[in-house]
């Protein structure tokens, strides 16, 4: 009997040590299986968050590159402005005044298109009529530090031009702030910026290339505005068609080829625009023809009625 009670004892004691036993190790097991999930967890948020980058970084690129190219098309309608305001001012052909005034008004509807990918290009009166060289490449150059400094989100001082900071120490702490952020948050900056397609250097080549562009279209006008001064009367009025026979040409390839690169969106703008390119070659054509017969019927009338002179002398 004593020996049965023994075996029992003994039985459960050895019963109660592995259930001790199997207690002990459960919570490494647990911490184990909850370490696991925390790592796939945090490898669907990585991955998430690559997927969100990627995404993010696409459509910037779309951005960057629409902002560019509906630039360029803004300055040369900009361009188309500024001569038919010359052309209405200084021409004495109706229809050159007519063609003048459909200018201005098509070019300057198709801006407010254009104002939504390309703001700062779309503006009125960007390009100025009888500017230099020098000062509109010292405007062009002021207004781009100006734009480059409100998309970096950097404060403008109160004359509207970017503010300077003149700490020796702002370049210091803000490396100590970079190396001191956290991964997490360093994550986190990386996918806003891919969101919004500001990568840093990309806006600052961006916006370089843009400064040129314009600089381009002054220059450009300059020259149109100088070359337009030296004619008068019918000479002025062939000279002005001329250019925008060359002027229509160059901006149909370019809204052809654009439509390849640009977005969806941008796309449909860019063929309206072309459509309308291709009206205002054809009419400039049909008038450029009209004021070469005119002159040419004036030339042959005038050499007849000198023919006329001479034979009524005799």
């Amino acid at each position: 009997m004593s020996r049965n009670v023994v075996f029992v004892s003994t039985a459960l004691v050895l019963t109660g040590s592995l259930a001790l036993f199997a207690q002990q190790d459960q919570p490494g097991k647990t911490g184990q299986n909850s370490n696991q999930t925390s790592n796939q967890r945090t490898g669907t948020t990585r991955d998430g968050n690559q997927a969100d980058q990627t995404r993010g970084s696409q459509q910037g690129q779309w951005k960057n590159a629409d902002h560019c190219l509906a630039t360029c098309i803004a300055l040369g309608n900009q361009e188309e402005i500024a001569l038919a305001q010359i052309a209405k001012q200084k021409s004495q052909n109706e229809e050159v005044k007519s063609f003048a005034d459909m200018m201005l008004k098509d070019h300057q509807e198709y801006l407010t298109k254009l104002q939504r990918f390309a703001p700062d290009a779309s503006q009125p009166g960007l390009l100025k009529s009888g500017a230099k060289g020098g000062r509109a490449s010292a405007n062009a150059q002021s207004d781009a530090s100006t734009s480059r400094a409100s998309a970096e989100g950097r404060p403008l001082s109160p004359s509207g031009t970017p503010a300077t900071d003149r700490s020796p120490t702002s370049g210091t702490t803000q490396n100590n702030a970079n190396r001191t952020q956290s991964p997490d948050a360093a994550a986190g900056a990386s996918n806003q910026n891919a969101a919004t397609g500001r990568d840093q250097s990309k806006s600052q080549h961006q916006f370089q290339q843009e400064q040129i562009e314009r600089e381009l279209a002054q220059q450009c006008l300059a020259s149109a505005e100088e070359k337009l001064n030296e004619k008068s009367g019918a000479e002025f009025d062939k000279c002005f068609m001329g250019m925008q026979i060359s002027k229509h040409m160059g901006m149909k390839d370019k809204l052809q080829v654009y439509q390849r690169h640009a977005s969806s969106e941008l796309s449909q703008v860019f063929a309206a625009g072309q459509k309308t390119t291709e009206e205002h070659l054809a009419h400039a054509e049909k008038l450029m023809k009209t004021l070469e017969h005119g002159a040419s019927g004036s030339k042959s009338q005038s050499t007849s009625d000198r023919a006329t002179e001479t034979k009524s002398s005799k």
